[in-house]
């Protein structure tokens, strides 16, 4: 069990952890507070705000509150680190720039401080005195202010696109406001490194009619013909976007 249970933090935070010995599909969903993942094993392609990602042992993403994302992993296993944290362990001089990093690739430079900081924070989390809360909070502080700095010098991963893209930014438009939680989990003081609360999209939002949606898209720059391809892909997929 995590002595998680005396450290005190100004707004939320959590540290988790998972290793799984197959596959594993998660459904489109977003948080209530920041997301720092770290991913130490296997491959992984990320859906973020409209766009894919590939992500390999090494990289971090981050997510932003409010930001849709789903995680899909390729490999039959994988293991990866979380830090769930509210606004305040976000640094202001930063967070300009954290927010346009969906993901940051390892590199030879930050591969080492990266991993230092994800294991620091294990330890002080599982196993806390009475300095653990600000040690923490600088090892988080650091892990952002490491990334903001680096990305302005590094090429930054650019997301796949395609016209399904204009399907999910109209529905985000049309229902993101409406969203209701329907499934949180509110973690106890005791925790044992469970999962974050999880905000999922309503699934009982009912789903633009393909003729809405190839409407919308019709109406861009796109052709007729993307609109019927997107309207296809989005119903073959099977993802719950609500």
């Amino acid at each position: 069990m995590s002595g998680s249970s005396v450290l005190s933090f100004q707004e939320y935070f959590e540290f988790t952890s998972k290793i799984r010995m197959q596959s594993s599909k998660k459904e489109n969903h977003y948080h209530n507070h920041w997301e720092i993942y770290y991913l130490v094993d296997g491959v992984c392609c990320f859906f973020i705000d409209n766009k894919s990602y590939r992500l390999t042992a090494g990289d971090v993403a981050l997510f932003p509150p409010g930001i849709i994302h789903k995680a899909n992993y390729e490999t039959p296993t994988f293991s990866r680190l979380l830090i769930y944290c509210g606004a305040s362990m976000i640094p202001p001089s930063a967070e300009g720039v954290l927010r346009q990093v969906p993901v940051f690739p390892k590199n030879d430079l930050t591969a080492e401080p990266i991993r230092e900081v994800f294991d620091t924070v294990r330890r002080e989390y599982h196993q806390p005195d009475e300095f653990s809360a600000d040690v923490i909070q600088s090892k988080v502080s650091q892990l952002l202010l490491l990334i903001a700095r680096e990305s302005k010098f590094a090429d930054r991963p650019k997301g796949e696109s395609s016209v399904v893209e204009l399907a999910v930014k109209y529905i985000r438009s049309r229902y993101m406001d409406t969203a209701a939680p329907m499934e949180a989990r509110v973690p106890t003081k005791k925790s044992s490194g469970s999962a974050a609360p999880l905000l999922r999209l309503n699934s009982r939002q009912p789903m633009p009619s393909p003729g809405i949606a190839a409407g919308v898209i019709s109406a861009s720059t796109h052709s007729a013909s993307d609109a019927r391809n997107c309207t296809a892909m989005v119903a073959e997929s099977g993802n719950k976007i609500f």
